[in-house]
């Protein structure tokens, strides 16, 4: 596999993002692409606004 970004040989990794209402499309989508063999990274479960701001700036920066 070639370096594109990230490690050689890791995996690719995307972030899934999507409306609560759109939640079943979403698993369909991430179960797809995880198929592919992409690492899907998903919004993380937050308490807070802020909170959920943070997670999902951390979560999107580990995507490779």
């Amino acid at each position: 596999m070639d370096l594109i970004a990230g490690s050689a040989g890791a995996a690719p990794s995307v972030f899934l993002s999507s409306a609560a209402e759109d939640g079943e499309w979403a698993e369909i989508i991430g179960d797809r692409l995880g198929r592919l063999g992409l690492d899907v990274l998903r919004r993380p479960q937050a308490e807070s606004t802020a909170t959920a701001a943070r997670e999902i700036e951390g979560t999107v920066g580990a995507a490779t």
